[in-house]
């Protein structure tokens, strides 16, 4: 090789040659061909055509549904603590409630500590034993030392509760009710 053949690729967009660390692997492609454009102005360009990046990535989504769904389903068996958190920012959004959660601050037991069910994450749709992120004073938000996880039969027993079932959501919420007025 002389000192005239450039290592790496040409980007598309600036027309920069740049090492190969600043492109990425297609791996919609057979052969995993490197991207045409730079890191940098795919970015740029995603920033700076906002609309244009989601009508693609919902064209993608509709053409590559089933992988798009097995994706997410990975996702949400490696860090479930991430998908409660998200789903917690999209309502505080929604109904305009106080919003300052960071995945640290969801613990996920392995029990459900009402019902004492096990928590597991659902295939794809919650059920009974799905972790979910439940406001202990709902007036308060989605904040910090506010929020707790319980399972979803234990969130959603308001709906339709046995005798026996309220007792322990009364128990277990006038234990933590004790628990916090004794923190300084």
């Amino acid at each position: 090789m002389t000192d005239a053949e450039p290592i790496g690729r040409k980007c598309t967009q600036c027309g920069e040659w740049k090492d190969y660390k600043h492109f990425s692997w297609r791996s919609d492609r057979p052969n995993k061909r490197l991207t045409s454009r730079c890191h940098e102005c795919r970015q740029k360009n995603h920033h700076e055509n906002p609309e244009t990046a989601r009508i693609k990535a919902n064209e993608y989504y509709h053409n590559n549904r089933d992988v798009c769904l097995e994706r997410d389903k990975k996702r949400r068996w490696r860090n479930p603590a991430r998908c409660l958190l998200l789903g917690a920012r999209w309502r505080a959004k929604k109904y305009r409630l106080k919003f300052n959660l960071t995945e640290k601050d969801i613990v996920i037991p392995l029990f459900c500590p009402i019902l004492g069910i096990p928590l597991r994450m659902g295939e794809g749709k919650c059920h009974s034993n799905s972790p979910t992120l439940d406001r202990i004073d709902s007036r308060k938000g989605y904040v910090r030392g506010n929020v707790i996880v319980i399972s979803f039969r234990a969130n959603t027993i308001k709906n339709d509760a046995t005798l026996e079932e309220l007792k322990m959501v009364w128990k277990f919420y006038h234990q933590l009710a004790d628990k916090l007025k004794a923190k300084p």
